[in-house]
């Protein structure tokens, strides 16, 4: 009698590890999920995902969604780890709104100027009546707290100029000035 031998590949069992939050979007944006724990991931349903067996889809909906995941480190699915993750429409995506003025008096009402709506690409730059750029942001949630090199600067009218892509994928150029009332 010989003796035979076999290769058993044995492969780690998965852990899927979703979004701490709900994702959630307005209409016409996206939003993307990450994921992590697996190997191989099969979504359903496929409604609005970019990719149906990756970790990372980008998510373009118009109402909320149930999204089931399951998520395996062997290709044929055998030892799995399953979980739903719902994506919240929230709506209309607003409209871009730029406030024309705020007061930084440390009342703890208007004390910093902020543009409102979703703009990627964002750049926002603001300029004092003498042309000199003294407040620059890339970044949306990145406020201006009225003040210049550390100081505030003084009541008055300053100018700025935005720009950036909406939601719907259209150039944003915008220009104005924003009074600071003490």
């Amino acid at each position: 009698m010989g003796n035979s031998s076999f290769h058993i590949k044995v492969y780690p069992r998965p852990v899927l590890i979703t979004p701490a939050q709900t994702p959630s979007l307005c209409v016409p944006a996206s939003t993307q999920i990450e994921l992590k724990g697996g190997v191989n991931y099969s979504w359903t349903p496929t409604t609005g995902l970019s990719c149906t067996n990756c970790p990372n889809p980008e998510v373009t909906l118009e109402s909320t969604t149930t999204y089931t995941v399951t998520t395996s480190t062997d290709p044929n699915f055998r030892c799995t780890d399953k979980k739903e993750i719902t994506v919240l429409v929230d709506g209309e995506c607003p409209d871009i709104y730029v406030p024309t003025g705020f007061s930084p008096n440390g009342d703890g009402h208007n004390d910093a100027f902020k543009v409102f709506g979703l703009i990627n690409d964002y750049h926002l730059v603001i300029y004092d009546r003498w042309g000199e750029k003294i407040f620059e942001s890339r970044d949306i949630n990145e406020w201006w707290d009225g003040k210049y090199k550390g100081e505030l600067v003084p009541s008055g009218v300053y100018a700025y100029i935005l720009s950036g892509i909406d939601v719907k994928g259209e150039p944003i150029k915008k220009a104005g000035n924003i009074s600071i009332i003490r």
